[in-house]
């Protein structure tokens, strides 16, 4: 069983969704918050690992140990799962059912892209600084940053700090795929690759800033300047649909 994991209005997740089915992979199972809220849990965690049943408010039933592989959308708690919690108890149910959403994704382990953990639900969260650290480390200049800042992600995903007088420019790392409108050169395109290993998120957007002044010539005056471990897919058509199911494949349960 492979899984598209997303809230209901991830348009590029329902589109990959649609995409993916075309690409083999089947039983391929859309899992949305509207499908999770009022779902029944049995959540184990023992020596042999983790193994969880979700039953689904639509009938369906999900089980961990046979999913072979899944795309994991979930950045966040999905505010469905808490919508029926009284006021008083809502604390400590959002605490409850986060550590219960992220032990159910992270014993997924590598089947999922992006995987979980106890900094996020797909892919950690990172300041600024540890972003420009990360992508000095995988060799592309970034944006300058203010130290000790917190971490802040838009909605969709997006976590950006303030660039120069720049013109943004996309580009989503699928694995070892790397897609973007204009041409990268090779040694971007490797640190790009690189950035996304580094951070352990395999599905990865990364939004540049051109220099307008001409700084930063090394990479055409590019600097790193936002991230998004919910890139819009759609950006990548039907090459990035097949790089995702051939990462999907990659990682799947032997």
């Amino acid at each position: 069983m492979w899984l598209v994991l997303c809230l209901e209005s991830d348009a590029a997740a329902l589109w990959a969704h649609a995409e993916l089915g075309r690409q083999g992979l089947k039983p391929l199972e859309l899992v949305t918050d509207r499908h999770l809220a009022g779902a029944t849990w049995d959540h184990r965690v023992d020596g042999s690992g983790v193994r969880t049943r979700v039953a689904l408010a639509d009938g369906r039933s999900i089980d961990s140990d046979r999913v072979t592989g899944a795309l994991n959308r979930f950045f966040a708690l999905p505010p469905r799962l808490l919508a029926d919690v009284e006021p008083a108890d809502f604390e400590y149910a959002a605490g409850e059912m986060s550590a219960l959403v992220v032990s159910w994704l992270a014993g997924l382990g590598r089947r999922a892209i992006n995987p979980s953990g106890t900094r996020g639900l797909a892919g950690a969260w990172r300041s600024s600084a540890e972003w420009a650290a990360l992508a000095a480390e995988a060799g592309m200049p970034a944006s300058p940053v203010i130290i000790g800042e917190e971490p802040r992600y838009a909605p969709d995903g997006w976590h950006a700090w303030p660039p120069l007088a720049m013109v943004p420019e996309d580009v989503i790392v699928v694995g070892r795929a790397v897609f973007a409108r204009r041409r990268l050169g090779e040694r971007l395109r490797l640190a790009c690759h690189r950035l996304a290993e580094l951070s352990e998120t395999p599905l990865l957007g990364l939004r540049f800033a051109t220099d307008v002044r001409g700084n930063g010539r090394r990479y055409g005056g590019r600097r790193l300047a936002a991230v998004t471990p919910l890139p819009d897919l759609r950006a990548g058509g039907h090459d990035l649909v097949v790089a995702l199911a051939d990462e999907l494949r990659a990682v799947a349960a032997p």
